[in-house]
């Protein structure tokens, strides 16, 4: 059974994910974290500047993603991906958001990637996978699809915890203008753009404690499969 959660960035959507994969005992799929660490190596590895990641070299992605070197893992209840070396920590980085924002925009990027994710869930069957088209075109036929959102007010705060326990200081001013520009983004992209995908159920978590949406979804999936 596949589960999806798409939404905006800072909409808690990581978190609740992980819960409902703990508490179901499916395999965890954070596709957010693919495109992170392709952007992440292409500039690291490729030498490749933001605007070069506005029209990447297909070929420098083959050979990255095809490679043999390029794993994304899920085990002990940690999502982890390796090109060489585990770079999990330096993927949470606010420019490396920017970096996926950036590399996502690409049509043929895409889609290499949505062929990953499907090979893994070809591979693990059992599967909540979340990120920004996983409902809407990666996992369109998902038995249980979601949208999490929040309000910009309370994603942009989140985004300052985040980046402070990185070691990372935004003031309050610089971390909405992010989540802006990155909402702007996903939303006006020509290929998969942020949408709610057809039959989903949207949840929005402002005002709610991750224990009461993971309470609320395990009824929704339960209702939907006739038993958990």
């Amino acid at each position: 059974m596949i589960i999806t959660l798409d939404g905006p960035s800072g909409s808690g959507k990581s978190t609740i994910a992980q819960m409902l994969a703990e508490k179901l005992g499916y395999f965890y799929l954070n596709s957010g974290y693919l495109y992170r660490a392709l952007g992440y190596i292409l500039v690291k590895h490729y030498g490749y500047s933001e605007e070069k990641l506005r029209n990447p070299d297909f070929a420098d992605v083959e050979d990255c993603l095809l490679s043999g070197c390029f794993v994304y893992n899920y085990v002990g209840g940690r999502a982890t991906v390796f090109f060489k070396a585990d770079i999990t920590d330096q993927l949470k980085q606010v420019e490396v958001s920017e970096y996926a924002s950036l590399i996502s925009r690409h049509a043929e990027v895409r889609e290499i990637l949505v062929e990953y994710q499907r090979n893994l869930a070809a591979e693990k069957r059992s599967m909540v996978v979340e990120g920004r088209d996983c409902g809407s075109k990666v996992f369109d036929d998902a038995r249980v699809k979601f949208f999490i959102t929040a309000s910009s007010e309370i994603r942009a705060r989140r985004l300052q915890k985040d980046q402070e326990k990185l070691g990372k200081i935004l003031s309050y001013e610089e971390a909405y203008e992010f989540v802006f520009r990155r909402d702007n983004r996903d939303k006006t992209r020509q290929h998969a753009p942020l949408v709610q995908p057809e039959g989903c159920v949207l949840i929005d978590t402002s005002d709610h404690t991750p224990d009461e949406i993971l309470d609320k979804m395990l009824a929704i999936i339960a209702a939907a499969s006739g038993s958990i």
